[in-house]
């Protein structure tokens, strides 16, 4: 299952509630970043069976609060708009999905793996760093709270399994 059409949709949806005026609870942000870091550790190894049960976890949790808070305060036809689009996107999700070609990344040696992580409260900067550091990896900090670390293939994903082994635990 691809799953950014969904996060890109119920990010949307946050974003339009807030404009709207509506005050989104902190805990609903925060699900909605350990959701993406986890499709990006789904990404990297699909072998994780159980980053998918969490994923969903995430997801179905955001989706229940967006559409209990467009219902109580916008009504039951906004939130039936908001259900459409949540359907519409979990549809594009069962699509198959095309391999993306590689994309160039400034400062990454030709050849390496390379994994871009964005931080959260459950998973730190500084921890990536020591985990990319015990792995011999290299890692640079970039803009809005990513961090790029790239290396051998079998120490990023290594990596990766850390990162979610630390998050199942929070």
């Amino acid at each position: 299952m691809n799953y950014d059409p969904l996060w890109k949709v119920l990010d949307r949806l946050i974003l339009d509630l807030r404009v709207k005026g509506e005050t989104i609870p902190k805990d609903v942000v925060d699900d909605l970043k350990s959701a993406k870091t986890l499709m990006d550790v789904y990404k990297s190894d699909v072998s994780y069976a159980d980053t998918v049960s969490r994923i969903e976890h995430y997801l179905r949790s955001i989706e229940s609060q967006i559409l209990y808070l467009a219902e109580t305060d916008f009504g039951i036809e906004y939130a039936e708009k908001c259900l459409e689009k949540i359907n519409e996107a979990r549809k594009k999700g069962n699509e198959p999905s095309r391999v993306p070609a590689s994309k160039f990344i400034s400062g990454v040696p030709r050849g390496a793996h390379w994994v871009r992580i964005k931080t959260t409260e459950v998973i730190e900067p500084d921890e990536i760093k020591d985990l990319a550091e015990n792995l011999n990896l290299s890692y640079k900090l970039q803009e809005e709270g990513f961090i790029l670390v790239h290396g051998d293939e079998g120490k990023v994903k290594t990596l990766l399994k850390e990162i979610a082994e630390r998050m199942k635990k929070e």
